[in-house]
């Protein structure tokens, strides 16, 4: 640092904090809090390690609490999410699992940051899960998932010698918000989208959108799977049968090294591809299902339902139109303008609105009908038969014949 920080002031519910910025190794800057901004002590800390850095040339550890014996929840939280940014990545990319737990963690840090985590125990742990039970807005599991969130942080404290590990044994005694014995609701799960809801919706969506639908059905993949697929992640192993190798999936931090999910794609789905990637063959790694090409169809749409006469100059520039776009896409569908334009076409068809990821639980229903619900754990590719249950919703019909025969 070639100068010390100056002294900083934190708004906080339980009083102002002292704080200074010191500069990351990396870059940026961490806060390191000194105590309450009206105690005195909390400003002869300030002059005691301004007057150590004098000293010592200008040398700071930013790895060490600056107020000696005391580790606030906000220098906590500060290492906490700055581990997770580095540790939940997938090839390369961060997640968003640390803005999750930064999330969850907002009220900790409104209520209790200036406080010493090494105090924190199972009341204010209460008094957040109220907060959080009665304001509303959040489901059940939500808060139950927040909760954890916070745990998860005292953990990780108590697991790297910051905390003592007392903490966490006192935090594991608050019990989950239970059904029925709170204010917080429940969503109702995720349930399969009938055939004919998926069928009227078809016609009133874009091609490239219509056929990502089918091939979700056809295969029982997951929507982002379909989103990010790649002609150069398939392998064409037989005539009548291919691999699909995506790129990166939901649960593959799970599995071994070298082991990749491999999703089979029967005639159905090869034909959908190649209809998608024909004249395409020489640039394997573009996405099949682009934004750009839905946007071009839907320029020739419009071009069709004209009824007055389109000049040559006016072909001229649409056709200019739809080989270089004004409108900026992305290479491949997102998962939000996947979902809105389902949406969408559900609302133009006035059937019950649904979601790209129903598709896998209707996938999985439908193979458990025919062919069992061991094919159907295959389909969707799961180790365990319990998490395939979940997909494949009650077969009412058959319940209904039994009630009818026995009832």
């Amino acid at each position: 640092m070639k100068r010390f920080p100056k002294k900083g002031r934190q708004k906080s519910a339980s009083g102002d904090l002292l704080f200074i910025s010191i500069p990351k190794p990396g870059g940026g800057y961490s806060r390191r809090y000194l105590g309450k901004f009206d105690d005195q002590a909390s400003h002869a800390e300030y002059d005691r390690l301004k007057t150590n850095w004098e000293e010592s040339d200008g040398l700071l550890d930013p790895g060490v609490s600056v107020r000696s014996g005391i580790l606030t929840n906000y220098e906590l939280a500060d290492r906490f999410i700055g581990w997770a940014k580095g540790y939940y990545r997938k090839n390369g990319h961060k997640t968003k699992e640390p803005e999750n737990l930064l999330h969850s963690l907002t009220l900790v840090l409104k209520h209790f940051g200036g406080e010493s985590a090494g105090q924190f125990s199972v009341r204010e742990l209460r008094f957040i899960q109220e907060q959080l039970d009665k304001s509303g807005r959040l489901c059940r599991r939500t808060v139950n998932r927040r909760i954890h969130h916070i745990r998860r942080m005292y953990r990780w404290g108590a697991a790297n010698e910051l905390i003592p590990a007392s903490v966490i044994a006192s935090l594991s005694l608050l019990p989950p918000l239970k059904l029925g014995r709170c204010r917080s609701v429940d969503h109702p799960p995720v349930q399969a989208v009938p055939l004919d809801i998926v069928e009227a919706t078809l016609p009133h969506l874009n091609t490239v959108v219509a056929d990502m639908v089918r091939l979700q059905l056809l295969t029982g993949c997951r929507p982002e799977e379909v989103r990010i697929m790649r002609l150069c992640d398939i392998r064409q192993t037989q005539p009548e049968l291919w691999h699909y190798y995506p790129s990166h999936d939901k649960t593959e931090h799970l599995r071994t090294p070298g082991e990749k999910k491999i999703v089979p794609l029967g005639p159905g789905a090869i034909a959908i591809i190649k209809a998608r990637t024909d004249g395409r063959q020489d640039a394997p790694e573009e996405f099949i299902f682009r934004p750009a090409d839905a946007y071009a169809e839907h320029l020739r749409s419009r071009r069709r339902k004209r009824k007055t006469p389109v000049q040559p100059s006016q072909r001229a520039r649409h056709e200019e139109v739809v080989k270089k776009p004004r409108r900026r896409f992305r290479e491949y569908f997102t998962a939000q303008t996947y979902r809105d334009a389902v949406k969408r076409a559900a609302l133009r068809a006035k059937v019950h609105c649904w979601h790209p990821y129903q598709l896998r639980h209707t996938a999985a229903t439908e193979t458990e009908k025919r062919l069992g619900w061991r094919a159907a754990q295959t389909l969707l590719g799961h180790k365990s038969p319990d998490t395939t249950r979940i997909y494949i919703d009650q077969n009412r019909e058959l319940a209904d014949e039994i009630a009818g025969k026995i009832g």
